[in-house]
């Protein structure tokens, strides 16, 4: 498996530790306000009605208008660990935080028994 993690695998404990961190550093590292994936609001709506207006004005207010819309559908596993712990350290996340990451995606390994 190298660098990449299944998602949807592991420890109960280590899921709710990842959790916990999650909600103290988003406190210090506010989002933009379209980010939509992999936070917990409904923002099918929102966003929904926002493409509808850029369809519905875009060529009014300007003359180009272009959408983007981007498949992210397994883009955390797609994403090797060595990038992620360079993220941590570009966004000025401390050495704590920063440790306890590189624990528990670098040394951790998961096993699955099956047929017992």
């Amino acid at each position: 498996m190298g660098t990449w993690r299944p998602i949807t695998v592991g420890n109960l404990f280590l899921r709710i530790l990842c959790s916990v961190i999650a909600r103290r550093l988003s406190s210090s590292m506010p989002i933009h306000e379209i980010q939509v994936g992999f936070v917990p609001c409904d923002g099918i709506a929102k966003n929904s009605l926002l493409f509808a207006r850029i369809l519905k004005d875009g060529n009014t207010v300007t003359d180009e208008t272009a959408i983007v819309l981007l498949d992210c559908v397994r883009a955390f596993d797609s994403v090797g660990h060595v990038h992620l712990f360079a993220a941590l350290e570009r966004l000025g996340v401390c050495n704590a935080y920063q440790q306890v990451f590189r624990f528990l995606y670098g040394q951790s390994t998961t096993r699955l028994q099956a047929g017992h």
